[in-house]
This record gives structure tokens, sequence and C-alpha cells, in this order.
């Protein structure tokens, strides 16, 4: 089934998109940074009961689809953060239909950015 790109009305919400890197700190701990790598207006939108029961059971995680206009680069394991402190966690990334013109993130919600 074919989905059409959303209007540029509907990317209504600024987001991150931010790469995590890990550096050793003493014997046994880390210290994650997220650098900011671009961002974008997106729209986003809850997923439905079928795909949110059926990524817990493949252990994805999927809450979340987040539309934004073509973007490469995007990789599993980057954090998505929305202007009003949201946070997800990117599963996977795809190009709507196949083409270049929207790229679809699944994504799942971490929380706000204090309580991660």
């Amino acid at each position: 089934m074919s989905m059409k790109a959303p209007p540029a009305g509907e990317l209504d919400t600024l987001i991150g998109i931010y790469r995590k890197s890990n550096t050793p700190t003493g014997d046994t701990d880390l210290d994650t940074d997220l650098d900011l790598i671009i961002q974008r207006w997106a729209k986003i939108e809850p997923v439905g009961t079928a795909v949110y029961v059926g990524s817990f059971q493949t252990d994805t995680g999927i809450t979340h689809r987040i539309y934004i206009d073509f973007t490469e680069g995007i990789k599993a394991e980057d954090v998505i953060r929305t202007s009003d402190g949201r946070q997800f966690r990117v599963q996977r990334s795809t190009n709507l239909n196949g083409r270049r013109v929207c790229t679809v993130l699944e994504v799942e919600e971490l929380g706000d950015e204090e309580t991660v």
C-alpha cells in the first residue's frame, strides 16, 4: 500500500537528531555524549495497536513514526529530541514508498530528557 508524504504544514515539530558516543571513564564506567548531527521539522504520530504489540514480540519497541524530509545517514540507535523535551531512540529508518522524498523513522519513546 502506497502512503503519501505529509504536506509541509504537518511537519510541525522541530526535532534534533543526535549520534550517541561512549567514552570509557575509569575501569568500568562509560560517559555517554550526544552530538547533534541535524535538525529537521517533523510529523510525529503514534503507531497503531497492532504495530505496537507486534514490535514488542520482536523486541524492537516501536511506539511512534516520525516523518521528515528526505535525510540520509540516520542510524538505528540515534536519538531524537523534540523541542518540548521528549526523547526517542531510532529503531529503523526508511524512505517512504522507496522514494527519496520523505524519510520515515520508526522509534521507541524514551521519555523526557530529565528521566533518561
